[in-house]
């Protein structure tokens, strides 16, 4: 677990946890930071969210919101009694959350990127980030490395929708692949057409 830190006399509060909790952990998480926040005297505004990436952003990865009061000024701020403090569990939350499955067969993107190494293409450190925004966003499966992306979509209809977001991509079936094109690490533009190329060989082949 992890708490954001956040600047002194601020009364929104983060916190991230990597597996769901019954009611008793989540009640425990939020006696501890009464604890921790029991010189200041205000009322306190909490999220619990899955740490799987990038959470703050999607509500879906929520699991719980709670409120404290730690002293009279917090308690007016929370319409809590001094020392308390309330929770509420979203419903159907989970941690890691579930992720969609594709409704057409072909290659994942896992198979994409083991088609490119067997080329001899770089794609350097690979990481799954599926967990992290794929059940918010559509998408079933996605793989991250240095010098691009591979996003596995559920069906074509999602696959259309989201390309159009990407200014550099090359898109055939539910296979997206995704090219930087400015910052620290662009895609060198050489290699574009060579990984257009493994793809389009892969679904050829059935994946």
């Amino acid at each position: 677990m992890r708490t954001r830190n956040q600047p002194h006399g601020t009364t929104q509060l983060e916190v991230y946890v990597d597996q769901s909790y019954p009611p008793a952990e989540l009640a425990r998480i939020i006696e501890d930071l009464q604890r921790k926040y029991s010189d200041r005297e205000d009322g306190y505004f909490v999220q619990i969210n899955c740490d799987a990436g990038n959470t703050t952003t999607h509500n879906n990865n929520r699991l719980a919101t709670a409120k404290f009061a730690v002293g009279k000024l917090g308690a007016a701020r929370t319409g809590l009694d001094v020392g308390e403090h309330e929770i509420t569990e979203v419903l159907g939350a989970k941690c890691p959350p579930d992720l969609p499955t594709s409704t057409v067969s072909g290659p994942s993107a896992q198979d994409v990127i083991d088609a490119v190494v067997a080329a001899g293409l770089p794609a350097t450190d690979p990481r799954d980030n599926s967990a992290g925004i794929c059940s918010n966003a559509g998408r079933v499966q996605l793989i991250t490395t240095d010098e691009f992306s591979v996003y596995q979509f559920p069906d074509l209809a999602s696959v259309e929708r989201w390309a159009s977001t990407y200014p550099s991509r090359y898109v055939h079936g539910t296979i997206m692949l995704r090219f930087t094109e400015s910052g620290s690490a662009p895609t060198d533009p050489a290699l574009i057409p060579q990984y257009d190329a493994v793809l389009d060989q892969l679904m050829a082949a059935g994946g």
